[in-house]
């Protein structure tokens, strides 16, 4: 019996919790914009010497302003409807060989089996990387 979406994302999301899985939130072009952008501004002020000091103080200011991690259990439980079916699927592609009757008899399975733990992360992984454009970090 496949899982349910809702029960699919829940054992997503303990995965995650457990794994301290993070998503890093991409802002690298407007932190580099902000270093690059000082680093000029500094230029035409100080010559190479304010290059170098406003290149360091845009990118102090862009890694201020920006967020660097969001866990992934609260970035699954955002996903759009459509999304979590697709990431559902591909769950139970991976399980097909499994019977779990709900989510408790899933997690169970999943904390009990190393090997189909690791695939279900690599597959999460491999659909946000790919699919989504989503940096997820262990």
């Amino acid at each position: 019996m496949p899982l349910a979406v809702n029960d699919a994302m829940e054992a997503l999301s303990v995965i995650a919790r457990e794994e301290n899985m993070k998503v890093t939130v991409q802002q690298s072009l407007r932190g580099g914009a902000m270093a690059g952008g000082g680093a000029i501004v500094g230029g035409f002020v100080a010559g190479p010497v304010g290059m170098a000091i406003g290149g360091t103080l845009g990118a102090v200011l862009g890694a201020a302003t920006g967020q660097d991690f969001k866990p992934l259990a609260a970035i699954i439980m955002e996903l759009p409807t459509h999304t979590k079916q697709e990431l559902t699927d591909r769950m139970n592609n991976i399980v097909s060989g499994f019977d779990p009757a709900d989510i408790v008899t899933f997690l169970a399975l999943i904390r009990g089996s190393a090997a189909l733990r690791l695939q279900l992360i690599n597959g999460v992984k491999s659909y946000l990387e790919q699919q989504q454009g989503i940096n997820v970090t262990c």
